[in-house]
């Protein structure tokens, strides 16, 4: 099996690549913060974010720029 294939077990796929898109509990675990600091800058407009319904969703690029900024 090729190295750059993820693992499959079953019918989901094992892969050592981060999300592209991370939910407020990811987020939380990247920044090293509580997830009710997430859920604050993204409900004032302080952290880029999309809220999907009821919940958020967060591009992985967008905050890693948003952090570097």
């Amino acid at each position: 099996m090729p190295a750059d294939k993820p693992l499959a077990f079953g019918r989901a796929a094992v892969s050592s690549e981060p999300p592209d898109v991370l939910t407020p509990e990811q987020l939380a675990d990247l920044l090293q913060v509580q997830l009710e600091t997430v859920l604050k800058l993204a409900a004032d407009g302080e952290l880029p974010g999309r809220r999907l319904g009821e919940e958020w969703r967060f591009s992985r690029a967008a905050v890693l720029a948003w952090l570097g900024a």
